[in-house]
């Protein structure tokens, strides 16, 4: 699957013929990449408060909601990218909710979604958080082949849960005539580390310890302990130049410009250039319900709750246009029969040999 900064360049490129080579190979820096079996992480987080052993995990370790503490149960991992851990209890009930990277925080943070996963089934908190992922066009429903995985941590009591969960995800699917696949894998503690960013030398319970006592968005995380310095510089890294200016670009493209004028500004980003497009900018945000001062979230924040007010403003504004943007796909949807599906998902074993080895091929 392709994320939608990628989607964005291609678009960019069909839209500007003449872009010079240099300008296309410009991208975005981002504080992630993600493949098929592991997160790439920039630091390791420090020691959690109140948990039994201190839990230290790399950067993607970020956002987490709280009901209460879960010394026993299963972790998961569910990815498209974005991508979540969740914990459960035995029961398989939601005990916690963690996002792996700036994208999940979208979903998460807009209307506390994540509290409103915390306490139901696995089965059900997967399914409502892979139609959220679907509506957002983070998941590709429209052509065929895109996939969501969701991995467990070997027990006996997960691997059932698992087993439920690609069902109702299945079933999500085929309700809504959707040809998209749920890969599903069963790992080692090692390999779940390695996979979500943990620390190697902690524990299952150290991890389900972690995810259930943490409440910070993973942006959050990003300015934990730093100076004003730091914050700022935070800021203008993940936020500014990764997704404020690409946001804003995309709706630049989407207005009548002269093509000359969208290559410069696209060129020489800066928030002073911006001032000269301010007013269209926003007048074509409000035209599609989003009204948000992006002339401010500019400005590097001066503390860190200014900087986590910011980069909620940077979501919502980012959760409302994707919901503008994708919600036609969701129109006059008509359900698969179970035969249809089923030999979707035959054909694609048959040319990958399984389906982890097509989620490694498509997410690569």
């Amino acid at each position: 699957m392709k994320n939608w900064k990628k989607r964005w360049i291609e678009e960019l490129d069909s839209k500007i013929p003449e872009l010079s080579e240099s300008l296309k190979a410009e991208k975005p820096s981002t504080q992630i990449k993600t493949s098929a079996r592991k997160f790439n992480f920039n630091k390791i987080i420090g020691a959690v408060a109140g948990c039994a052993a201190a839990v230290a995990v790399s950067v993607g370790s970020v956002a987490i909601y709280n009901v209460s503490a879960a010394p026993q149960g299963d972790v998961f991992a569910v990815e498209i990218n974005p991508a979540v851990c969740v914990t459960a209890d035995k029961s398989g009930i939601v005990t916690g909710v963690l996002a792996l990277n700036t994208d999940a925080d979208v979903i998460l943070s807009k209307d506390e979604f994540s509290k409103t996963l915390v306490g139901k089934s696995f089965s059900e908190a997967v399914g409502l958080y892979v139609e959220k992922a679907a509506k957002l066009g983070y998941l590709n429903v429209v052509e065929y082949g895109d996939a969501v995985k969701i991995s467990a941590y070997d027990s006996k009591t997960a691997v059932k849960t698992l087993e439920q969960s690609v069902q109702a995800v299945q079933n999500y699917f085929i309700d809504n005539g959707f040809y998209s696949v749920v890969v599903d894998d069963v790992v080692t503690k090692e390999e779940f580390c390695t996979l979500t960013g943990f620390s190697q030398d902690k524990s299952v319970k150290d991890v389900i310890n972690f995810i259930c006592e943490e409440q910070d968005l993973f942006g959050e995380r990003e300015v934990s302990g730093k100076t004003q310095a730091e914050i700022a510089t935070v800021y203008e890294n993940l936020y500014v130049n990764d997704r404020i200016k690409n946001f804003i670009k995309e709706e630049l493209l989407s207005i009548s410009y002269d093509l000359e004028e969208i290559l410069n500004f696209i060129a020489n980003f800066s928030a002073e250039s911006f001032a000269e497009y301010a007013d269209k900018v926003a007048q074509a945000l409000i035209n599609k319900g989003i009204d948000v001062n992006f002339s401010e979230l500019l400005n590097a924040p001066l503390t860190a709750e200014e900087y986590n007010q910011k980069i909620k403003q940077t979501y919502f504004a980012e959760y409302e246009n994707r919901i503008a943007k994708y919600s036609h796909h969701f129109e006059n949807t008509q359900a698969l029969s179970k035969e249809s599906y089923q030999n979707f998902i035959n054909g694609i074993t048959k040319k990958y040999g399984s389906l982890e080895n097509y989620w490694d091929n498509i997410k690569k």
